[in-house]
């Protein structure tokens, strides 16, 4: 199962096999498991619980927001998840500028752009993208030449 290669929509069979592993994840309650409880500053490892599994630098902080640096051409849902998250849309907006995403990637320039799947930064030119519309966030969105600043709970 290719999971890097999905289209995320409502009939698609990876939304389906991300729910299925969200829910396993939670023992079908849907609720994540508790993780390290120390905060995380940026760039820092922190230890997940769920699974046994290290989520490395791609979990950390920014003003008291928890963030999660999506793989290349991964959403910010199966991002949350694979650290043993949930995605939080209503927490995008804090995270949604350039000191966000400066502070977690290293961008060579950053700009307001519009796209599903940003705030961003783009593959290769390391120029970070802010969604210029402060609106209509999502969990969902990828491109296969963004990694995806995701806001996780």
């Amino acid at each position: 199962f290719d999971l890097e290669h999905c289209a995320f929509t409502d009939i698609s069979p990876c939304t389906n096999k991300l729910k299925d592993d969200w829910l396993k994840l939670t023992n079908g309650e849907g609720i994540p498991p508790v993780l390290a409880a120390a905060p995380v500053a940026s760039g820092q490892a922190q230890k997940a619980v769920a699974g046994g599994a290290a989520a490395s630098k791609e979990v950390g902080s920014y003003k008291g927001q928890s963030i999660v640096r999506a793989s290349l051409g991964e959403s910010c849902m199966a991002a949350c998840v694979r650290v043993g998250m949930g995605c939080v849309v209503d927490n995008f907006a804090p995270i949604n500028n350039c000191d966000a995403l400066q502070a977690s990637f290293s961008c060579s320039s950053c700009a307001d752009n519009e796209g599903p799947d940003q705030p961003a930064i783009e593959d290769g030119s390391n120029n970070c993208l802010v969604k210029g519309s402060h609106k209509d966030y999502t969990c969902d969105a990828s491109h296969p030449k963004t990694r995806r600043l995701c806001a996780c709970k």
